[in-house]
């Protein structure tokens, strides 16, 4: 070792050439460079300590960035970076891939704590996909056609492809894999099947206006069906079926 400690350190695989640290390379082409067959850093917390860190810190906090970049026989594959430079998305952490472009970004999380995901997202296979390209969204696949698009696990009528529920758990809108609709039902029983709120002759279970709202089909909870409304007087309906069969015309 010269006197001003460049070249090797004494028993060891450490090299220093005035300028830069190399450990297993008399050539370090970087502040500190590892050379080895299997290279590795390990930060091991001893006498109990809870945390270890690795920090990387930029002297320029308007124009600089941090970054850890993944390479390939030199080539970079990837990134992970604290971004001040692309003025345009703001102070971000930034997941790139290929290179340190804003055009590689795969992933960054905005100052405004918004995360952005630049090409599509999967959720494990065949759960939940988002199309980078369409902005169509996949539940159980991978290539919607729609805005919104789900399919089921199966076809039968034991499962659902789709419940809504109130903040009471109370179920307002239910699909089964078999393709039977229940509205305020949870085991629907047709294609579509509504349950009604009660047993009153005031409450209506289905509607059907036309669209000037007037009246085309409704049918109340007691029963009572009325079909059209009555143009000629100012009260009264085409056809009124009561809940005892009796059918009332005008």
């Amino acid at each position: 070792c010269s006197s001003d400690l460049t070249g090797w350190i004494n028993t060891s695989n450490l090299y220093n050439d005035g300028v830069n640290i190399g450990i297993g390379t008399a050539t370090p082409q970087a502040n500190l460079e590892i050379k080895a067959d299997s290279a590795s850093i390990l930060l091991d917390g001893i006498n109990g300590a809870k945390n270890s860190s690795l920090i990387i810190n930029c002297a320029d906090g308007i124009n600089g960035s941090s970054a850890i970049q993944l390479r390939s026989v030199g080539i970079p594959k990837w990134s992970v970076k604290n971004d001040h430079v692309h003025g345009t998305f703001g102070d971000v952490f930034a997941i790139s891939n290929s290179n340190d472009a804003a055009a590689s970004w795969a992933l960054r999380i905005k100052q405004s704590k918004a995360v952005e995901i630049v090409d599509s997202l999967i959720v494990d296979i065949n759960s939940l996909f988002v199309d980078g390209v369409s902005g169509n969204v996949g539940i159980g696949t991978i290539t919607p056609l729609a805005t919104l698009q789900i399919k089921g696990k199966d076809a039968l009528s034991t499962s659902d492809a789709l419940i809504v529920e109130n903040s009471a758990s109370t179920d307002l809108f239910h699909i089964q894999n078999d393709g039977m609709i229940g509205i305020n039902n949870s085991i629907p029983n047709a294609n579509l099947d509504i349950k009604g709120s009660s047993t009153l002759g005031t409450d209506t279970t289905f509607h059907i206006t036309n669209s000037n709202g007037e009246n085309l089909i409704s049918t109340q909870n007691d029963g009572t069906v009325t079909i059209g409304e009555n143009r000629h007087t100012t009260t009264g309906n085409d056809i009124k079926i009561d809940n005892l069969g009796n059918i009332v015309i005008g």
